[in-house]
């Protein structure tokens, strides 16, 4: 067994912070939210800082607008929702608010942007323990939906990023 420094996040505290591991080929990547100040960093563990050889996290932004994306009424998911663009295919956060309904789509990078993509509101509050929230390719398109089961009815839907970024 091989270790190797890679780095400190000691600066990033120890208070309630939320870790990503993007999937797919993008696992390579730490992705940090802390709720108490909003802000978004990433580590990319493949890259480190060319002066220095230790890995730097890079500051990707800040999402005070949404509140706490940690209180349970949001939802959070990594993947690939938006068509390939650009030179890098990086991964996307697809975030649900149950304050409004609203679905809104991150694009990674620096500074990342946030897309309002559509919303919801009509399938009651998705986040409430009573809908099944599944994330995978259901329709073979080579990007990620989500699967959702409606507590309502049983009815069970298909929610994908078409290409204009909408629902």
């Amino acid at each position: 067994m091989e270790w190797r420094y890679l780095g400190s996040t000691v600066w990033f505290g120890t208070e309630n912070n939320a870790l990503w591991l993007p999937p797919y080929e993008y696992a390579r990547y730490i992705i940090r939210y802390a709720p108490h100040d909003s802000e978004w960093w990433s580590l990319d563990m493949t890259r480190p800082h060319a002066y220095s050889n230790v890995h730097r996290p890079v500051y990707l932004g800040n999402t005070v607008g949404f509140g706490n994306l940690l209180d349970g009424r949001h939802l959070i998911c990594w993947g690939k929702f938006l068509p390939y663009a650009g030179t890098y295919d990086y991964p996307q956060c697809l975030m649900y608010s149950s304050a409004d309904g609203d679905w809104w789509v991150m694009r990674f990078g620096t500074p990342f942007l946030w897309d309002r993509i559509g919303n919801t509101k009509g399938f009651g509050n998705l986040s409430d323990g009573k809908h099944l929230n599944l994330l995978g390719d259901f329709n073979g398109d080579g990007r990620d939906e989500i699967l959702m089961n409606s507590s309502v009815d049983g009815d069970w839907w298909v929610i994908g990023v078409l290409g204009s970024a909408k629902l």
